[in-house]
């Protein structure tokens, strides 16, 4: 998207940033993961599906999405 615009970033940089963007997630994930942890059952689910232009894998192979939630 930024090379369309006419921006040029090296991979490092942009490996960077999502790296900065992620430590500063971490205490939020932190929360959200403990907040799961306290409720008496937690509900997971796993899907597959299909994901087009995954690097090094076939349009027709299969991926898994784990969703988890906890309540009543």
């Amino acid at each position: 998207m930024l090379a369309r615009s006419g921006v040029q970033e090296p991979r490092q940089t942009l490996a960077r940033w999502v790296i900065g963007a992620a430590q500063a997630l971490q205490p939020i994930a932190n929360l959200m993961r403990d907040a799961l942890l306290s409720h008496d059952v937690i509900h997971m689910d796993e899907t597959p599906l299909q994901v087009l232009k995954e690097e090094d894998r076939a349009a027709t192979s299969k991926s898994q999405m784990w969703v988890q939630r906890g309540g009543r």
